[in-house]
């Protein structure tokens, strides 16, 4: 499994354990057809890479995360954002090695995605335009990968 894919899916499985018992559905990517509400998909955007020093092929890889919000209500979309937000301040993603199995039980740990910046937008939707009226929002988040030395 690529290096890319296990980021992925570490992320997946933190949002899952943080709002499973809450009742909240995680998918991965933009849903594309019917979808459960409360519901966050978790899509990339840019990867950026830049050389870490000069002679050395080594790049750092600079990735832009979105996780799109449905909601059944304002308050459920905010309630979610501000969890995300809170969540997000207070502590790095480990990226574990889904090679070697998959939680819940132990699997090794590569490295963790450390978050640089993050910020959310309230998306809003036009009733005439959608059959079933619910409430978005999208909260990004930019992350640097850091290898298991650094953890």
């Amino acid at each position: 499994m690529y290096a890319g894919r296990k980021q992925d899916l570490s992320i997946i499985y933190w949002l899952k354990g943080l709002f499973n018992s809450l009742g909240i559905s995680i998918v991965d990517g933009f849903p594309q057809e019917e979808f459960s509400i409360p519901c966050i998909a978790v899509e990339w955007d840019n990867i950026d890479s830049y050389l870490l020093q000069m002679g050395s092929k080594h790049r750092e890889l600079v990735r832009v995360w979105y996780l799109d919000v449905f909601a059944s209500s304002k308050t459920q979309k905010d309630e979610i954002v501000y969890k995300l937000l809170e969540e997000i301040e207070k502590e790095n993603i480990i990226v574990y090695d889904y090679d070697q199995g998959f939680p819940p039980t132990v699997v090794p740990k590569l490295g963790k995605l450390s978050i640089a910046s993050f910020n959310a937008k309230n998306i809003e939707i036009f009733p005439e335009l959608t059959n079933k009226l619910y409430h978005r929002a999208t909260v990004s988040f930019v992350t640097q990968y850091e290898i298991v030395g650094g953890i």
